[in-house]
């Protein structure tokens, strides 16, 4: 982590660069959504139970994080993340998404009614505006979807999706596989949060989405 944020928090705006600080980062606790850290979390605390995702879906033996059972994951899903893991482009592709995605969290969130929670509404959106601009169209399209597979409910959306990665020409054989990715981001994004005990986290079908 320390490494991997050294290296992009002097690409982005002034504003952004302490987005993962131990003390200025911003907090991310949610009753609801995350509960990784605890109360007093920040975004890195979310950040770190990310690479420790990643760590579970390429090593059998990695102890899982958040509340997903093991058998919960889909295999095709370990898979696609092995598949990624073993190419050197990619796995630097799904790190800077992993240190990236949530950047736009430094200025949007803010405590919720609760007054122990912490939203973050447009920070996908936020995130994908300050990238910078060495990112790749994929690495700009994966941050700015990373909340799609949770919301995709009609064929409309799901063409739409498509027309936006086709805009960048990623078609065909390279769609499928950056909706592959989603899938593994989105994963890593279940997976990295301790969610609540009304249904919000086990459904494992929310990735198989883009791929339907």
């Amino acid at each position: 982590l320390e490494m991997g944020y050294e290296q992009v928090k002097g690409e982005l705006p002034a504003a952004y660069q302490d987005y993962l600080d131990e003390k200025e980062g911003p907090f991310h606790y949610n009753a609801q959504w995350h509960h990784e850290g605890g109360l007093k979390a920040r975004l890195r605390d979310h950040i770190l139970a990310q690479f420790a995702a990643l760590r579970y879906l390429l090593d059998d033996n990695a102890d899982v994080q958040g509340e997903l059972e093991k058998n919960q994951v889909p295999q095709e899903v370990r898979q696609w993340a092995r598949e990624v893991a073993q190419n050197p482009d990619t796995l630097k592709l799904l790190i800077r998404w992993i240190l990236l995605h949530d950047v736009g969290k430094a200025t949007t969130t803010a405590v919720k009614e609760d007054h122990i929670s912490y939203r973050s509404w447009g920070h996908e959106q936020r995130s994908y505006e300050v990238l910078p601009g060495s990112a790749s169209p994929l690495l700009k399209l994966s941050v700015k979807n990373h909340l799609t597979a949770f919301n995709l409910k009609q064929a409309e959306q799901f063409a739409a999706l498509a027309a936006e990665y086709a805009h960048e020409s990623i078609t065909g054989d390279a769609f499928v596989k950056a909706m592959e990715f989603v899938a593994v981001t989105t994963t890593i994004d279940l997976m990295s949060s301790q969610l609540d005990d009304n249904g919000n986290y086990g459904n494992m079908e929310t990735v198989a989405k883009p791929m339907i």
